[in-house]
């Protein structure tokens, strides 16, 4: 194995400029989707999550079993500090904001608890065939931990020299699922059906594919990874703003958010790789740097921050659909509450159990 490819995932900052600007896209998104219409697909920050969320976690699993495999752990070792240390850093922001929500008396958390904090409140979204007010940043979540309970034994029992057809036959099962869903089957065709699982295969098994690819020491080089995000963005846009005279077939259009899982992992793997230039620049900036460390909380709150300014400042929302002088202001407001419970959640909840990490490491 080229052991020279292999750098710590600590030592690869440019990953956490990527959150950041993930973050900051979902964000905007959110809070600017109906009163600014611009040609931009923000969405796209929370696709490149699952990829990247693919690319970090199968990393940690197939390094784990390098260790089982010259006995430097076991597997029932192993197994339990993964769990325990996903838990650690997915479980206290997620349930304070769900406390917050329940403090503030949120209808939609209230009524479906149960559903969220059983990490499936993208199923609850399926079933409901409709968003949710205020808490729909849960479903990428939800999917995430939904990949955790079995992605482990996928990469951990699967011979190795499998590995790479069984996560290309898996990452298969969302361009299907799409295709499927042209017929009306149920699980496959309601208006909110893509949020569960097996729609976005494409996206966690290319960002796997990737860690694989590097864990064996055969990370693409730059220059095919520039290649892949050129053509595969370009293809995208061209999908999505409908950029072509005439009807595509329906099996072209099934292919669209396969096409921007490859740009999603191009862009992962120029992250790991580093950026040079502006591109560095804008990645390692202090600013995006903290904001990337801290994009979790960030992503957890940051609808609930706009909910309790509606509390706390309601003057600077419209009144009956009246004339929205303030809403500048509103977003500078919400802005500075989400800098402040990102902030304070790190300090005094994320950052202090994430130490507690270091007990339960993966090796014995």
């Amino acid at each position: 194995m080229a052991e020279q490819s292999r750098v710590k995932m600590n030592q690869m900052p440019q990953l956490d400029g990527l959150r950041a600007l993930c973050l900051l896209s979902i964000v905007i998104h959110h809070w600017t989707v109906h009163k600014v219409h611009l040609p931009i697909p923000f969405e796209m920050g929370a696709f490149v999550f699952f990829s990247l969320s693919g690319y970090l976690i199968t990393r940690i699993l197939l390094r784990g079993r390098e260790k089982i495999a010259i006995g430097t752990t076991s597997l029932g070792h192993f197994m339990r500090s993964f769990t325990i240390r996903r838990l650690l850093r997915l479980m206290p922001a997620y349930l304070a904001a769900l406390l917050l929500y329940c403090l503030i008396l949120h209808s939609e958390v209230l009524e479906n608890l149960l559903w969220y904090l059983t990490n499936s409140s993208n199923i609850h979204f399926a079933r409901e065939g409709a968003w949710p007010g205020g808490a729909d940043q849960f479903w990428t979540l939800a999917v995430d931990q939904q990949f955790y309970a079995f992605w482990p034994f996928l990469i951990l029992f699967i011979p190795r020299r499998f590995l790479p057809y069984a996560l290309m036959m898996i990452a298969l099962m969302a361009p299907a699922s799409r295709y499927i869903g042209y017929f009306g089957v149920p699980c496959f065709s309601g208006a909110m059906d893509d949020k569960l699982p097996w729609f976005l295969t494409d996206h966690l098994c290319m960002g796997a594919l990737l860690a694989y690819l590097h864990e064996s020491g055969r990370l693409p080089v730059k220059k095919w990874l520039y290649w892949g995000l050129g053509l595969s963005l370009t293809a995208y846009l061209i999908l999505r703003y409908h950029l072509y005279p005439g009807e595509l077939p329906s099996e072209v259009q099934t292919l669209q958010q396969t096409i921007l899982a490859v740009c999603s992992t191009c862009i992962v793997g120029l992250c790991v790789r580093g950026f040079g230039g502006v591109g560095q620049a804008i990645l390692e900036h202090p600013i995006i740097q903290y904001i990337g460390k801290r994009s979790y909380g960030y992503y957890v709150y940051h609808n609930l921050a706009m909910l309790l300014l509606g509390k706390v400042a309601f003057f600077l929302f419209p009144w009956n659909g009246g004339p929205d002088y303030f809403y500048l202001v509103r977003l500078a407001a919400g802005g500075y509450l989400l800098y402040l419970m990102a902030h304070y959640s790190w300090k005094h909840l994320e950052e202090p159990l994430m130490r507690r990490k270091e007990r339960h490491r993966y090796q014995k």
